[in-house]
């Protein structure tokens, strides 16, 4: 898989441009959760939205994140939850991959709150 460099869309807000050759799927998932902890660990990052269980479970692998504890429901299906790595402690939005539309991202983050 080629990665193309990190792009800044706003100030809270990263994108990673994945190149159009498929791999096998574990392996993209590996590679994102990596590139997406890092930017996380590097970028001091404290608020996380991830979309997807398999996400959230790969990228709190590589914080080593041990668990969540769930603090709310903020959507159908989607919960607030802390956790406590080895750089410190995160909330994180976690949405099921399959629910809610375009609508439920802001919706989630305007739940997010401030650090």
């Amino acid at each position: 898989m080629r990665w193309g460099a990190p792009v800044r869309c706003r100030s809270w807000s990263l994108s990673l441009l994945v190149g159009a050759t498929r791999t096998a799927r574990d392996v993209d998932l590996h590679a994102i959760a990596e590139a997406t902890a890092q930017i996380i660990a590097q970028a001091k990052v404290r608020r996380i939205f991830v979309t997807g269980g398999e996400s959230a479970f790969a990228i709190c692998r590589m914080l080593e994140i041990p668990a969540l504890d769930l603090l709310a429901e903020i959507e159908p299906g989607g919960g607030l939850a802390y956790g406590v790595g080895r750089d410190g402690d995160r909330l994180l939005a976690v949405k099921p991959g399959g629910f809610g539309g375009t609508e439920t991202w802001v919706r989630v983050w305007d739940k997010l709150p401030a650090p």
